[in-house]
């Protein structure tokens, strides 16, 4: 991504043009500071080879070498956002040359022991040569205040020594370019990393993020959120995502270790959470190893190349596409069940070969265009682009989604005709409200979280300008020098909620699918519960009450036989009235199995 910041250089431009001259105190002395003094130069590396003399800077007691290290240190970081033409080797030495000036010590008097620090400059022709590559509204005539000397002059400055029984004393100046150096980089200021680079593009694939034409690139992660902010998203994604992990291997265990039937709604709960369960364990991945996994240097952004990012991109993907087109086909087998509501033809086999097929075609198309990595806002390495990202996720959402609704409603409207042909009594509105609860909840919890990650995903998208303003508001207001600069980005408790969204949906899959009545049944039934240790003995009420009935009638018909033997035809007319209202209490009953298994399966 690159960020077009041209208004920096225009502010720029303006502090270069103010806090490149000293301004000197007011002192007693006309024509010379007499607390000046001369010191060997500090060290900074920034000039350290860009010095006329290093071994004497001029000096006072206001204007320190820490002071114009502050001042030239954030020049000098903000001249790597200047035009090329500007950010070169001789605009650094004249900057360097003009906060650590040269000190010469210029004896007046032996007898008194009188002495007098004075500073000398750079050449005019320098001061016009920089103007012409930066151009500013600058004079190079200018005077130094209470001096009375030129800031840049034609050939030498003439100091006023009368003051302390001296004569005038002449300095010549010098050629900024008369400095021999070896070209050392200037860095860029914190919390920008400087970038030499002799591919630029080749960089730009790897994963470093310049800022603008210049050789600063962005930190690892991004500024889009305080260091603060960025501990809160991962401490949520350790916690969350850890519980999701361990609640979709239990769902996982229970159905595909434990479970003894393998139906095709428990392939289906079986597939939908290890799904889920793969989205998980790239958190599990980024708890063991840290901020390295997306970031693997401070100043470079994880891509398909470094093989933890690439594979880590690639199980999210194949998880997360997979666990929605489960979650879809879930509904579709359940109403076609309730809709048919005797036994139908087993799909399994198809859903397991046509959902893996499109889920790894789709995991795999990015893959030849090197759209695997890491953005600046995520918490793990998915697809970068936004068209990718759209064609191959958020569009397949939004077709499993609306028809994973779609057949939920059928489902809802299946239950009420059963539960409507079932109960004539007073129960029959709670009846109705039990079976359609559930039901109710999945769709509730389900379509706000998966519609609200769809809307704020595209809201951002549609936003990413504005976004990326106030990250240049950001920059600029670190080159300049600035404190407690923040980036004005994307809001932190919408993106975070986005985040905890995903993770929350491995904890409902165990809610929904493995604390209901079979997954109930399927653990009392194992060899957890029946081993040589012990034996556990569960039995469904709701399973037996109709085999219980059927036995009461069958004795009750019997006794009326034997009782009534001479009124045989009538007995035979009554009995055939009782086996058909015998067989149609079966239907009803069985009718109620499928509407209890299916909110089971919901």
């Amino acid at each position: 991504m690159k960020y077009q910041i041209d208004n920096i250089v225009v502010l720029l431009v303006a502090l270069f043009a103010t806090i490149c001259i000293i301004d000197f105190p007011t002192s007693n002395a006309q024509y010379f500071d007499p607390t000046a003094r001369c010191e060997p130069y500090a060290g900074y590396p920034e000039c350290r080879d860009r010095l006329k003399n290093p071994n004497s800077v001029w000096v006072s007691e206001t204007i320190t070498q820490e002071l114009l290290y502050t001042n030239l240190s954030t020049m000098l970081g903000s001249m790597q956002f200047m035009p090329p033409s500007c950010a070169n080797e001789h605009t650094f030495k004249l900057l360097c040359n003009q906060y650590f000036q040269e000190c010469v010590d210029v004896v007046v008097s032996v007898n008194a022991n009188i002495s007098v620090a004075l500073f000398n400059k750079q050449c005019r022709d320098d001061c016009i040569r920089g103007l012409a590559d930066c151009p500013i509204d600058k004079s190079c005539a200018d005077l130094v205040p209470y001096y009375n000397v030129w800031e840049f002059p034609e050939k030498e400055n003439t100091f006023n020594l009368s003051l302390v029984g001296g004569n005038d004393f002449t300095i010549q100046c010098f050629a900024t370019d008369s400095i021999i150096t070896n070209g050392g980089d200037i860095p860029c200021p914190p919390p920008f990393y400087l970038r030499n680079s002799t591919d630029r593009q080749a960089d730009i694939d790897a994963g470093y993020m310049f800022i603008q034409d210049t050789r600063c690139v962005l930190p690892c992660p991004s500024p889009f959120f305080s260091q603060s902010q960025w501990d809160q998203l991962s401490n949520m994604a350790y916690v969350l995502g850890t519980i999701s992990f361990i609640t979709t291997l239990f769902n996982i265990f229970t159905y595909g270790v434990l479970n003894r039937k393998y139906d095709r709604h428990s392939i289906c709960i079986i597939f939908m959470s290890f799904s889920f369960w793969l989205v998980m364990l790239t958190d599990v991945v980024f708890l063991g190893t840290g901020w390295e996994l997306n970031c693997p240097e401070p100043d470079r952004y994880g891509r398909q190349s470094d093989a933890g990012c690439a594979s880590t991109g690639i199980i999210f993907q194949f998880g997360v596409v997979s666990a929605i087109m489960w979650w879809s086909t879930m509904s579709f087998d359940l109403w076609i069940v309730l809709k048919k509501v005797k036994n139908t033809k087993s799909y399994e086999k198809l859903y397991i070969i046509v959902i893996n097929s499109i889920a790894l075609i789709l995991t795999l198309a990015p893959l030849s265009k090197q759209q695997y990595g890491y953005s600046i806002a995520g918490l793990g390495c998915w697809i970068l682009e936004d068209n990718w990202l759209n064609g191959v996720f958020w569009g397949p959402l939004s077709v499993c989604l609306f028809a994973g609704i779609s057949f939920i409603v059928l489902i809802l409207y299946e239950v009420f005709k059963i539960v409507n042909r079932v109960d004539t009594g007073k129960k029959k509105s709670m009846r109705i409200l039990k079976y359609n609860l559930k039901p109710f909840l999945i769709i509730l919890c389900l379509f706000v979280e998966f519609a609200y990650m769809f809307g704020y995903h595209f809201y951002t998208q549609e936003n990413m300008d504005k976004y990326e303003k106030g990250l240049e508001d950001y920059i600029i207001c670190v080159v300049t020098g600035g404190t407690d600069c923040t980036a004005n980005t994307i809001p932190f408790g919408a993106h975070f909620v986005f985040l905890f969204f995903i993770r929350l949906i491995g904890i409902e899959v165990m809610v929904f699918y493995g604390l209901n009545r079979r997954a109930k049944k399927i653990w009392m039934q194992s060899f957890v519960f029946n081993n040589r240790f012990f034996t556990f003995s569960f039995q469904s009420t709701k399973s037996t009450s109709g085999s219980s009935k059927e036995q009461n009638q069958k004795q009750n018909s019997v006794e009326m036989k034997k009782v009534s033997s001479r009124t045989e035809e009538s007995d035979v007319s009554d009995n055939q009235n009782n086996n058909n209202n015998q067989n149609q209490n079966n239907n009803n009953n069985q009718m109620t199995l499928n509407v209890d298994g299916a909110t089971d399966n919901l």
